[in-house]
């Protein structure tokens, strides 16, 4: 069966591969959304560790 120059198999492929670019495209988003938030706590953690260092020199003069 042909429709507009395609087999149907034609179309199947193309909308296997438009899928997998979708998955790829999202799970691509997602770890850069994950690799912001760890960094983000990381930047946090030491910022609050570099706080009650400074605090604990303070309070040892």
């Amino acid at each position: 069966m042909r429709l507009h120059g395609m087999t149907v198999l034609n179309q199947t492929v193309f909308a296997k591969e438009d899928k997998l670019k979708d998955k790829m495209q999202e799970r691509k988003i997602e770890t850069m959304l994950s690799i912001g938030v760890s960094f983000r706590l990381l930047q946090t953690t030491y910022s609050h560790v570099i706080g009650v260092c400074k605090y604990f020199c303070a309070a040892q003069s």
